[in-house]
Order: C-alpha cells, then structure tokens, then sequence
C-alpha cells in the first residue's frame, strides 16, 4: 500500500482577517490525514488570536507575516515554507466541505493529472446552478458526481 501524499495549503491573505478566520477554520477540520495550513498574512497587523489557533490545533499550522503586499510573493513564500507533496491554494475568503483535500488528492491518483482546480461559485442556489450549467458547456469532461442540488 502506498502511502498518502502530504498536502500543503496555502492561504495568502491582506487585510481581510474577518472572513479569514472561518476560512482556517475549515481548513483545519479536514478529514485528510496528512496536511498542514501555511497563512501568509501581508496585512499591517497580525491576526488577533493566532497563537491559540496555532496551539489548539491537530494539525501543522503556520503563520507568516510579509511586510509588504503582493499575492505572488505570497504564494511562492508559502510553496517555499510548505513540506506538502501536492500544494493547494486557498483564497481567504472560501468556503470549503471536510473532503476538500482528500478530493483534490483523488484526482492525482490518475497519473495523467498534473494540476487539479475547482469551480468557483455564488453562494445562492440559482447563481450556483448557472455556474455549474455554465462549466459543463465549457468543460464537458466535469465530473458527473458533482451535486446539480
């Protein structure tokens, strides 16, 4: 049995720490056994209350402060920091289920995917089923076991 890749995800952020706290806070109750959560934070101010994120956490957590603003220096900050196998970014405001790492990490497991994204949407229903309508006119080859709802 083959062991599972270590994941990385990244989630670089500027000045948006209200929404950013549930957006660690999902990210840290996957159901995936192997990852850890790098913040790379490029606000003035450190996030109030991450040290006790850091300390009641099961999983790898780490907080990086950059002191000048740019989302690829974020980025490729995080890359360099990560010890993950597989990386994922994060924007700091998502809403994420419990099985987002593992599927991600699913799709690798057909040697001929080298990169792995996912469908951004609205939160309300009817913007969701447009945008779900609208990607598989585009992308025909979208997985059928994503929920029409």
């Amino acid at each position: 049995m083959t062991a599972l890749p270590r994941v990385s995800i990244i989630i670089p952020t500027f000045r948006r720490h209200e929404v950013l706290r549930n957006t660690i806070r999902l990210a840290l109750s996957q159901d995936y056994p192997d990852y850890e959560v790098l913040v790379v934070d490029q606000t003035e101010r450190e996030l109030d209350g991450v040290d006790e994120i850091a300390h009641d956490s099961r999983v790898p957590f780490h907080y990086i402060r950059l002191p000048k603003p740019n989302v690829s220096t974020a980025r490729n900050t995080g890359v360099l920091r990560a010890s993950g196998d597989i990386v994922v970014f994060l924007d700091d405001d998502v809403i994420i289920e419990p099985n987002y790492v593992a599927s991600h990490v699913h799709h690798y497991s057909e040697g001929h995917v080298g990169g792995v994204t996912g469908l951004t949407v609205a939160k309300d229903q009817t913007r969701f089923q447009e945008s779900l309508a609208e990607a598989r006119r585009w992308f025909p080859r979208i997985r059928k076991d994503v929920p029409d709802l």
